[in-house]
């Protein structure tokens, strides 16, 4: 009877250890994380635009590096022509409207309300 509480009690134990390691992974690095794919922002945009609704995007989720200009710049965000706005987690450097940047984040979707696609992590490079 004592062997088989303390093999319950093991394995309980060994339960809430594989749970809490499940549930609390470590986050993705992304600024560190290499690029999935490398695109112009305009092809980007034309590309998720023409997708049906319904149909999973291919890029969501995924680490992207787009060239583009932009469009705007806050103290948090930019966003590239013709409307990808990116919350900047890191800036190698301040851009100005009309320059040709590099911008690499993790794609989270579009927003058909604004007409946005929006990438969340982005660090933010010179061309």
């Amino acid at each position: 009877m004592k062997q088989a509480l303390k093999l319950t009690a093991v394995a309980v134990f060994i339960g809430i250890i594989s749970t809490f390691f499940y549930v609390y992974k470590p986050h993705r690095d992304i600024v560190n994380e290499e690029a999935s794919v490398v695109l112009n922002a305009t092809d980007f945009m034309v590309q998720i635009q023409n997708q049906e609704d319904g149909q999973s995007n291919q890029y969501l989720e995924q680490v992207v590096a787009l060239r583009g200009e932009v469009q705007e710049v806050g103290e948090h965000f930019v966003i590239l022509r013709p409307g990808i706005y990116c919350s900047i987690a890191k800036k190698n450097y301040n851009p100005n409207t009309g320059d040709a940047v590099t911008v690499k984040g993790r794609y989270v979707g579009y927003d058909d309300l604004f007409e946005q696609a929006k990438l969340d992590e982005c660090t933010l490079n010179n061309q």
